[in-house]
């Protein structure tokens, strides 16, 4: 007997606005580049073990929007509340301390035991000042990451007991709130990052110097990413040359008519062609290779690679970001890849395209078999373990055809992936989100008829799958974003 069903409609998401998602979506395309990472977490661990002689652990819980009234409300008292500048700009951070965590730091220093404190009471002065002295070391150890291609000082303001002092500036504006779980030996704590919106807005929308530090990182990290996408099948189109035609033209062609190919670089004698070609992958939109035809052993044509060109991503400063008609549901579900549209957000900072690079010399054939795409862009969080149904997952996937490229290693000797990654943002990606997989015969799929149920197996609010060229990359959550569905990522598969 069938299951008995009635229409399905989600209720109680959590509800985003398009300028969160698009401001949320900035912080995370600056994380992977700016040093914020693993290496800086070893360090703030390292810095705060030999301060308190403990084992210390650093997670990143959560990345969420909130209004001001909401981060007051979950502000306890008394509190721990520091406030964080970041000159020359008159930006500002608060870091909320779990008065719990303050007061374990402070009783390990003293050769305590770190045992929960009393947070019935506000921090003594000198408790305070043990507490500013770690946090002092912490910023230096920021302070160094930031200062490699950001002119930022970081300056620790002051450490209230109370949200008096911040009730203006917190309700004045939004906020994302990143949310961390320490580990403190046995123990366990929070601390909570409120980052304004406009200095994620201005601050963070950095340039990355070609070849400089973060640059290099975010090219590491795109490595790193590569056997995810690296077996993705794109085309190389290569261009005679291009005409513009009005509506009237195209009206008017008719068999036998002569087209003029313009902006071409071939010339055509007797019945050889030679000259300059430029080829496009993918949609062609933010880059072109260029070469010359020659002749091929065989009698065949190829193209030899003379310059590849990424063209230079337009100042997100002058983007009119408040448009959010022109971003479809499919941009809030993606969310890893840039789109051409110039009214969207950037998901990484501007400046990471590189310029023309002459004198390749490689050469590709007609028959030239396609590149990955564009990575996805992972935050700043801690290490996922592959659970039981993401091993089953992987179990179920088909293996390759005997000849299809195999995933790339996680480095390539010698790659050029800092001349071609601009190449790689025009190669479309297909990004899908599964409420659920349901097994079944080839007797069960010849007859199925409409109105016929299909169970999921699934409760309502369970992590969907989300995957990238056909692989699971990670879980997520479904969230409203201004009446359509979107999905957040709650942990990677690594």
């Amino acid at each position: 007997m069938a299951p008995r069903a009635k229409p399905y409609r989600f209720t109680d998401l959590e509800r985003w606005t398009r300028s969160q998602l698009l401001v949320l979506k900035t912080l995370i395309a600056y994380l992977p580049g700016s040093g914020l990472g693993s290496e800086f977490k070893e360090a703030l661990r390292d810095a705060i073990s030999k301060l308190t002689g403990a084992e210390v652990d650093v997670w990143l819980d959560s990345i969420g929007p909130a209004t001001g009234k909401q981060v007051l409300a979950k502000i306890n008292e008394p509190a721990c509340l520091v406030t964080v500048g970041l000159l020359p700009s008159d930006h500002q951070v608060l870091l909320d301390l779990d008065l719990k965590l303050a007061g374990m730091v402070v009783d390990k220093m003293l050769g305590g035991t770190g045992e929960e404190a009393d947070t019935a009471r506000p921090l003594s002065s000198i408790e305070k000042g043990l507490v500013g002295f770690v946090l002092l070391k912490l910023l230096h150890a920021a302070q160094t990451v930031l200062a490699e291609e950001q002119q930022v000082a970081l300056r620790l303001k002051h450490i209230s007991p109370n949200a008096d002092e911040i009730k203006e500036w917190m309700l004045s504006q939004e906020h994302v709130v990143l949310g961390f779980k320490i580990f403190l030996d046995m123990q366990v704590a929070y601390a909570r990052l409120v980052i304004p919106h406009e200095m994620i807005r201005t601050q963070l929308a950095v340039t990355m110097e070609p070849g400089g530090p973060m640059a290099n990182r975010r090219l590491d990290r795109l490595r790193r990413n590569m056997p995810r996408i690296a077996s993705a099948r794109t085309t190389i189109i290569v261009e005679v040359g291009r005409s513009a035609l009005t509506e009237a033209d195209l009206d008017g062609v008719d068999e036998g008519d002569i087209l003029l190919v313009e902006k071409t670089g071939l010339r055509k004698a007797e019945d050889s062609l030679s000259g300059t070609v430029e080829c496009r992958v993918g949609d062609g939109t933010h880059g072109v290779v260029r070469g010359n035809l020659v002749e091929l052993e065989g009698g065949g044509q190829g193209v030899e690679i003379t310059a590849i060109e990424c063209f230079p991503e337009p100042d997100p400063a002058q983007q009119d970001v408040e448009q959010p008609e022109e971003m479809s549901a499919q941009d809030a579900v993606e969310g890893g890849g840039e789109e051409e549209q110039s009214t969207h957000t950037r998901l990484r900072p501007a400046g990471t395209s590189v310029g023309v690079s002459h004198g390749v010399t490689q050469a590709f054939s007609r028959r030239a078999r396609g590149v990955g795409g564009d990575a996805l862009e992972e935050p700043f969080n801690g290490e996922h373990q592959v659970d039981e149904d993401e091993q089953q997952y992987e179990e179920e996937q088909p293996a390759e055809e005997e000849g299809e490229q195999q995933d790339a290693p996680a480095e390539e000797p010698g790659d050029n992936l800092g001349e071609t990654e601009g190449l790689l943002k025009d190669i479309a990606m297909p990004v899908v989100v599964e409420l659920g997989r349901i097994k079944t015969s080839a007797g069960d799929i010849i007859g199925l008829r409409p109105g016929q149920i299909l169970e999921l197996r699934r409760a309502p609010n369970d992590p969907v799958d989300i995957t990238v060229n056909g692989k699971l990359v990670g879980k997520g959550e479904l969230v409203e974003v201004e009446g359509e569905l979107g999905v957040r990522l709650v942990s990677l598969v690594r």
